[in-house]
């Protein structure tokens, strides 16, 4: 994945709050995903393909504690929160793409901006 590819030689930031947003799925896709279904009770191909796709969608559940905004991140143990925090002595909000453990109050990081408002985090408790 291209993540591990991504470094950053920024100063490291300081976790002032975390919120997980890990379960905006249900928000966001569901009814998008859904309303490709066509629901004929007496067909089994439609049957099957509904029940796997709901499997695949407990799967994820089960795997990260929540329902992911892009499953392919979940299954690669990715998790997004919305954090506040300390960069360069100013306070900043933005959502945070993490791998692994949670984020945790306090903690310091690397971060390497994706897009807009996304970063991804590089490196937990880096040594200065």
């Amino acid at each position: 994945m291209a993540v591990r590819y991504l470094k950053g030689s920024s100063p490291p930031i300081t976790v002032k709050s975390v919120s997980n947003r890990s379960g905006e799925l249900i928000n966001y896709s569901i009814p998008y995903m859904i309303s490709f279904f066509v629901m004929d009770l007496g067909n089994l191909k439609l049957l099957l393909s509904f029940g796997f796709f709901m499997f695949i969608m407990y799967w994820l559940t089960m795997k990260t504690h929540n329902i992911f905004i892009n499953p392919v991140l979940a299954v690669m143990g990715y998790n997004i929160y919305d954090v506040h925090y300390e960069r360069n002595g100013n306070e900043c909000e933005d959502f945070f793409l993490v791998k692994g453990a949670r984020l945790r109050k306090n903690e310091r990081c690397r971060i390497v901006e994706i897009s807009e408002q996304l970063y991804v985090v590089t490196e937990r408790n880096p040594e200065v």
